[in-house]
């Protein structure tokens, strides 16, 4: 991963989107001396507050376009 991104070097906020009042997904680009990479939270709203449900991480940089690339 080192070889093909480099190291991070910081990171930025790019959307939040919701599924009802319960599911949340976070999208961050995560800057790299190479290249970018997208990285995704999926947060659930549980009985006892909020929980990370599922996480990833790829370089799919136009993923990050509305459009989808």
């Amino acid at each position: 991963m080192l070889q093909r991104f480099g190291p991070a070097n910081g990171y930025e906020f790019v959307r939040e989107e919701s599924a009802g009042k319960s599911v949340i997904r976070y999208t961050f680009l995560v800057k790299h001396e190479k290249a970018p990479m997208r990285w995704l939270f999926v947060f659930y709203q549980a009985p006892k507050g909020w929980v990370v449900t599922d996480f990833k991480f790829d370089g799919n940089a136009s993923a990050l376009f509305p459009s989808g690339g």
